[in-house]
């Protein structure tokens, strides 16, 4: 990012103008520590994966959701019938409405 105005021919560095050697960006604040210690754990993250949009869907307009409906069944007609399946079984835990919708749309029994 640009913080000082340049009056020069060319207003970046490095430019092939100024010698194309940039200039060293100046050492401030701290050190980086070179060691930490601790525990190191994994953990199951919790919660609704597909909440948000579910509610992103909800929120749409009739014409809006036609229109995501319309490009999603666009697209997955074009895949395997097991990654339909899949596709499916991720959009009716997002709302069983979009996900009933696009299995008709690409005429998947569910």
């Amino acid at each position: 990012m640009q913080t000082m105005y340049s009056e020069g021919v060319a207003n970046y560095l490095p430019n092939t103008l100024g010698g194309g050697m940039p200039m060293p960006a100046p050492e401030i604040g701290k050190r980086p520590q070179e060691f930490v210690s601790g525990n190191v754990a994994r953990s199951e993250i919790t919660g609704d994966d597909y909440y948000q949009a579910g509610c992103r869907y909800r929120m749409m307009s009739v014409l809006e959701k036609k229109h995501l409906v319309s490009n999603i069944v666009e697209n997955l007609n074009q895949a395997y019938e097991p990654i339909q399946r899949r596709m499916i079984e991720h959009f009716m835990q997002v709302d069983h409405e979009l996900g009933s919708r696009i299995a008709q749309g690409i005429n998947l029994n569910i």
